[in-house]
């Protein structure tokens, strides 16, 4: 039963830093459509600024940044939560091989994401 209740815990605090995220990254959601849309502007001329035609579309395209940006940067966390729990019930060896599999695996998805942004992205 004390694993079930660590579990949550480390849900809890998962879901919390994710909330406080959320938040951090609200105050600065301006910031975030002009890194989002780097590729795009510097890639091409016809690109200049951004025209939005409702307000909402602003708010949508903000909101949807931030959840974007929050995910992908709670990932590690995340990993790092499973990781610890469970390693009271992995042996030593198979620790350190899945410690190395994650993190092969976390500089992969951030080294893919940033090359398709910057080289994939402006190339369309």
């Amino acid at each position: 039963m004390f694993y079930l209740s660590e579990l949550f815990l480390r849900l809890k605090y998962v879901i919390l830093s994710f909330i406080i995220l959320l938040s951090f990254l609200f105050n600065y959601k301006d910031s975030l459509i002009s890194i989002v849309s780097i590729s795009l502007i510097n890639s091409s001329e016809k690109f200049g600024n951004f025209i939005y035609t409702n307000p909402t579309e602003l708010i949508k395209v903000q909101l949807y940044s931030i959840v974007l940006f929050s995910f992908f940067f709670i990932v590690p966390f995340l990993i790092w939560n499973c990781l610890e729990f469970f390693k009271s019930s992995l042996f030593e060896f198979e620790y350190k091989k899945i410690r190395k599999i994650s993190v092969f695996l976390l500089f992969f998805f951030y080294a893919s994401n940033i090359l398709i942004n910057f080289i994939l992205f402006p190339k369309i």
